[in-house]
């Protein structure tokens, strides 16, 4: 702000002796004022080094304890501290540890990949749809297990369901075709897709796949030429609800932002 005034004074002096500086030393006040612009322009681009680095740093404290958490979280599983089913639960998290992921670390800058997920067969008839026939601005990734933790043989029963066929078989086979079904029409429908295998359904294979993405986030956000490890939407909108609030230190928008309500 200093920086900024000074070459502001600078300016309007070598205009209103504009005269003055023509017949005396108008060479020197030029150079005087491209000395103090090449200053302030060191120093805002200081400034916003140090503003990246604390950014920088403190999504680098967020994501280690995230990590920390999650490996944590694993290491009861493995102690027995953690039932199986609470385990599965843990696994059904994924997605949505995904979208905040992705979408967090991604979108910024007009860029980033939106992430959407779709618990299939659940979502054939909504999010399937439009995977199948809308918009040509997405692709899908496939997460699979190929050893279920159970297995349940279809039985034979006497019933005209229409179903008769399906007698015997696993449903793990079921569920895979269920899958490859669409996967093949998504392919037809011109979405790309990516099919991620893991062995077992088990906190080895979770903590695998929550590293996966953590460093593919990572290198496609550089790639994008976005940091991946700032959040300044998620800041912008918690300043704006906090100022609505009235919480304290930020009384100096709540009036700004109630007037545009």
């Amino acid at each position: 702000m200093e920086s900024n005034a000074v070459l502001n004074s600078a300016i309007i002096g070598s205009l209103s002796g504009i005269e003055t500086i023509k017949s005396l030393t108008g060479e020197a006040t030029t150079k005087k004022i491209d000395t103090l612009f090449s200053d302030l322009l060191h120093k805002n681009l200081a400034y916003q080094k140090a503003d990246q680095g604390q950014q920088a740093i403190k999504a680098a404290t967020k994501l280690i304890l995230t990590i920390v958490i999650l490996w944590w979280g694993t290491f009861f599983v493995m102690q027995h501290q953690l039932s199986l089913g609470q385990l599965l639960t843990y696994n059904a998290l994924l997605a949505y540890f995904l979208k905040q992921l992705q979408g967090e670390s991604e979108g910024k800058d007009g860029k980033g990949i939106f992430p959407a997920t779709g618990n299939f067969s659940t979502d054939f008839h909504s999010f399937g749809q439009y995977i199948q026939d809308g918009r040509r601005n997405l692709f899908e990734t496939l997460f699979r297990v190929t050893e279920p933790v159970t297995d349940v043989v279809i039985p034979e029963m006497d019933s005209d369901d229409g179903l008769g066929y399906l007698q015997g078989e696993k449903m793990s086979y079921v569920n895979r075709t269920a899958s490859e079904g669409p996967l093949l029409a998504h392919v037809d429908g011109g979405v790309p897709n990516m099919i991620i295998k893991v062995d077992k359904q088990n906190e080895f294979a979770l903590g695998q796949a929550i590293y996966f993405f953590e460093v593919a986030v990572v290198i496609s956000g550089y790639l994008n030429g976005i940091n991946p490890f700032d959040q300044p939407g998620v800041e912008a909108y918690k300043r704006n609800m906090f100022g609505l609030l009235g919480k304290p230190g930020h009384e100096d928008i709540t009036y700004q932002l109630q007037q545009r309500l």
